[in-house]
């Protein structure tokens, strides 16, 4: 993941610092809050779906929103919208 753009609510704070449901990267990556995995994770061990935010905070990598734009304006031009 690169640098956050957007965030989704805060729904907890772990260590002093928020955790947000979602946050998008400036690639248009949405990554969805999984769990916490502790300050201490072997970062080459991670799958490439994953990502952990400072201090462990761990997220899945779910869709681009690019991609997703992209899907509805093809499915409104479908639908004769």
């Amino acid at each position: 993941m690169s640098r956050i753009v957007q965030k989704g609510q805060t729904i907890g704070f772990y260590m002093d610092r928020p955790i947000f449901d979602w946050i998008e990267d400036d690639s248009g990556w949405r990554w969805e809050f999984i769990g916490i995995c502790g300050p201490i994770v072997d970062l080459e061990s991670l799958e490439s779906d994953l990502c952990v935010i400072a201090p462990g905070l761990l997220y899945r990598r779910q869709s681009s929103t690019s991609t997703n734009a992209r899907r509805a304006a093809s499915a409104s031009r479908a639908n004769g919208k």
